[in-house]
C-alpha cells in the first residue's frame, strides 16, 4: 500500500517554512503545534526519499527537490486564485483531495512514477 499524495496543507507548511526561515517561525505564524508540524515535514520527506529542506542552526531553506514542490504550490494557488477572482471558469490541479470552496469534478486518475539517478539512497526500495 502507497502512502497517499499529502493535502495541499502539508505543502502549504513546507513552502511557509521556507518563506520564515524556519519550522517554528512557520509554526508560529499558522498557530500550529511544532511537534505535528515537524512529523508533517519527516513524512512528506520520507516517503519519496528526498531531502526538501537544509536544516541548520541557523534555519532552514529548501533543496532542490523542496523548491520544486515549492513550485507545484504556487502554481496550485495560482490556478485556485484565478478561479475564485473570476479569472478563469475551470482549472486543472492535481492531488487526490480537492480543496475547500471549490467544486469539482475528477477526470482522470493518472499514474505517476517517481524518477531518481541510479545512485540515490531509495534506488532498493521495494515497490508497493
Amino acid at each position: 500500500m502507497s502512502t497517499p499524495w499529502p493535502d495541499l496543507g502539508v505543502l502549504e507548511l513546507l513552502v511557509a517554512v521556507a518563506e520564515h526561515g524556519s519550522l517554528s517561525a512557520a509554526v508560529r505564524a499558522a498557530g500550529m503545534a511544532q511537534p505535528n508540524a515537524s512529523r508533517s515535514i519527516s513524512r512528506l520527506e520520507r516517503h519519496p526519499g528526498v531531502t526538501l529542506l537544509h536544516r541548520s542552526t541557523r534555519g532552514s531553506t529548501l533543496t532542490d527537490s523542496g523548491v520544486r514542490v515549492e513550485v507545484h504550490v504556487y502554481n496550485t494557488h495560482d490556478v485556485l486564485d484565478s478561479l475564485r477572482e473570476g479569472g478563469c471558469d475551470v482549472g486543472f490541479i492535481e492531488g487526490p483531495r480537492p480543496p475547500r470552496g471549490v467544486n469539482h469534478l475528477t477526470v482522470a486518475h493518472d499514474e505517476m512514477v517517481l524518477v531518481a539517478p541510479r545512485d540515490h539512497p531509495g534506488r532498493g526500495a521495494a515497490p508497493r
